[in-house]
């Protein structure tokens, strides 16, 4: 969050998903936080996590019923395991809306400008993962681009990856997303 005093020091403001904004709809007393480390935001999901999953929900599959437990106590031995295996990890920004409609580009397929940045937040490096789309594991969501879109997923994941590569050999950080 911008600080408005003229610190330079960035303002840490509360953690916004879709998920949590229901979740304080639906039950009022309940509110967000702030976190300062790996381990709280990991809490604070979890937490929203299980306050979601104990509210009543109609037609819900007998599968899912049996999921949602699973998940919470799945997440909370993450949580754990995470903790010390990646103690005072950095924290990057992440969109977490990043479909080709909030991505502007020219006619030329350069970008101009990402939009719909309001549950953007920022998230410990190593839960920060490119969009699904980009990266091969949906590639259903590619295709719900415009179809006017100049140009296919199929066509942009090899360019990605090739591109991806190339730079992990400078960035470091390009170096980290090539090897996951």
């Amino acid at each position: 969050m911008l600080d408005l005093a003229g610190k330079s020091e960035p303002t840490l403001g509360e953690i916004l998903s879709l998920p949590a904004n229901q979740l304080f709809r639906d039950c009022p007393g309940l509110q967000s936080t702030i976190a300062l480390t790996d381990g709280q935001y990991m809490a604070y999901h979890h937490h929203v996590l299980s306050e979601t999953y104990s509210l009543p929900t109609q037609d819900l599959s007998e599968d899912q019923v049996q999921m949602e437990p699973f998940a919470v106590k799945s997440l909370a031995k993450l949580i754990k395991s995470t903790e010390s295996a990646h103690p005072a990890e950095t924290f990057v920004l992440s969109h977490l809306d990043l479909r080709c409609h909030n991505i502007i580009i020219t006619g030329d397929l350069h970008v101009r400008g990402i939009i719909d940045w309001e549950f953007s937040g920022i998230v410990p490096r190593y839960l920060f993962t490119p969009p699904p789309w980009l990266t091969g594991h949906d590639s259903s969501a590619a295709w719900a681009c415009p179809p006017r879109a100049p140009v296919l997923h199929c066509q942009l994941y090899p360019e990605f990856l090739e591109v991806l590569e190339e730079k992990s050999t400078s960035d470091s950080n390009c170096a980290k997303l090539w090897e996951e």
